[in-house]
């Protein structure tokens, strides 16, 4: 099964690794938070010493706010803290990563739980880089 991979709906670089990174139920909710993302409009309302804070809403319905580091492509909160409680990224943070063209997951979103080498432990440095054990 960890080989195995589902196919994708729209093909983009985000939703090709998140296929790749994550279990199989896990992917099935990104890919629906990233479809939902397609709904919203998103527009930069601020940016000061290198955030940006980005207002993210769907026409005549709610509005979120979204801020981003763009220094190191590092996400700070959204105001649904979606992924703070389930630890999935949410439809408003993977609009703002379109509109931003950041193309990967930030190390700081790949929690291990949800992926699909969670069983076998493996470990990586703060450059994505496997470490093998030392036996």
């Amino acid at each position: 099964m960890n080989s195995v991979h589902p196919s994708l709906m729209l093909h983009v670089p985000i939703e090709e690794e998140a296929c790749k990174l994550y279990t199989l139920a896990m992917f099935v909710k990104f890919e629906e938070e990233l479809l939902d993302s397609l709904n919203y409009k998103c527009e930069k309302i601020e940016e000061d010493e290198g955030i940006a804070v980005y207002k993210c809403w769907i026409p005549e319905r709610d509005v979120r706010l979204v801020k981003i580091f763009f220094v190191s492509s590092f996400l700070e909160s959204c105001t649904c803290y979606k992924f703070e409680f389930t630890g999935l990224l949410c439809r408003h943070i993977l609009k703002v990563f379109i509109v931003a063209n950041v193309d990967k997951i930030p190390r700081e979103y790949k929690l291990t739980c949800w992926t699909r080498d969670a069983k076998y432990g493996k470990v990586f440095d703060e450059n994505d880089q496997y470490i093998e054990e030392d036996y």
